[in-house]
């Protein structure tokens, strides 16, 4: 959490709900004998909001989807809410406490494409549902989270790409960074940057940015991206072709 952020309450009793909206209003601080994590993050009430209950929640079309909903958040957690289910709980609350507070909903990947795409909770999800199972089908290797290791003067820098992608006679292909939105070109330029500086360190000449709305393939020339095709999640099959024409080339 970082000063500023927005936390919706859940409560157990006397009814399992949604039912409060919280603020982070200074920075978390580290305490070494605070238990759990050893930090603590100073909250502030905003307002009471009406309840949103797990049954309505485990109900809605849009909800249901979220991995807090699915596992019917048993215990004392705390998670990152998604684009998706952030903006359906805006949707659910009063207006008077959204203009009250200035709540807007988040920008959000458009489904391009006739089939659209399914909102998944987070990356691992994306690439357990989609990722993974979409490699096995093209009868392609791949190492998930491969360590990868960048040296700045005497600084060493460990990192890990997310997917790296070979083919059956274990020859690397390309790599795979995955995101669970991409709704503008400077999440998409972000994104991007992060493939490219671990492409140019490992030695390939393309990479691909993937979420669920689309795939966007690139190749390198030296230093040089140059984007090669946008793929929507419908024609997802063109992939593995452009993946291997590249190759090839």
């Amino acid at each position: 959490m970082q000063e500023g952020d927005l936390v919706f309450m859940y409560r157990q009793t006397p009814r399992k709900a949604i039912a409060d909206l919280f603020e982070v209003y200074e920075r978390p601080w580290f305490d070494p004998f605070g238990g759990w994590t050893g930090f603590w993050v100073p909250l502030r009430k905003m307002a009471p909001i009406k309840d949103i209950t797990m049954v309505e929640m485990k109900h809605d079309e849009v909800l249901k989807h979220w991995s807090f909903v699915k596992t019917s958040s048993q215990g004392v957690s705390t998670a990152p809410i998604p684009y998706f289910a952030y903006n359906r709980i805006l949707e659910l609350m009063d207006a008077d406490i959204k203009k009250k507070f200035n709540l807007s909903p988040e920008e959000t990947e458009i489904p391009i494409g006739s089939g659209g795409y399914i909102p998944y909770s987070t990356e691992e999800e994306f690439e357990d549902k989609v990722i993974v199972p979409l490699l096995k089908h093209w009868g392609f290797k791949h190492h998930r989270q491969y360590p990868c290791e960048f040296v700045i003067g005497s600084q060493h820098h460990a990192c890990q790409i997310d997917f790296l992608v070979r083919d059956n006679n274990n020859e690397d292909l390309t790599l795979f960074e995955n995101k669970i939105r991409i709704a503008n070109k400077k999440e998409l330029d972000r994104a991007m940057l992060q493939a490219k500086s671990y492409a140019l360190q490992i030695g390939l000449d393309n990479f691909v940015v993937a979420s669920p709305g689309s795939f966007w393939i690139y190749k390198l020339d030296k230093n040089k991206e140059s984007l090669i095709a946008q793929v929507t999640s419908d024609k997802i099959k063109e992939v593995r072709e452009i993946i291997l024409k590249l190759r090839a080339s």
